[in-house]
């Protein structure tokens, strides 16, 4: 499932995920850049990586999501 449509379910926003994945190693990661990773605008080693990672940082959101309703 796309990363827009599943923050969108988890009622959090892209600064939110960006928010972790700076605290999660890429601490000079910006909204732009962060953008076209997730509109695969660009595509990188890097960009790989941060997608890798948002989807685990998503996965965690959303089994925790499940647990609290």
């Amino acid at each position: 499932m796309d990363i827009k449509v599943r923050l969108l379910i988890l009622g959090k926003k892209q600064v939110d995920l960006l928010g972790e994945i700076q605290k999660r190693g890429f601490p000079k990661l910006s909204f732009s850049q962060f953008s076209r990773y997730v509109n695969k605008r660009e595509i990188s080693p890097q960009g790989n990586k941060v997608l890798d990672l948002s989807d685990a940082i998503l996965e965690e959101w959303e089994s925790k999501a499940i647990f609290t309703e």
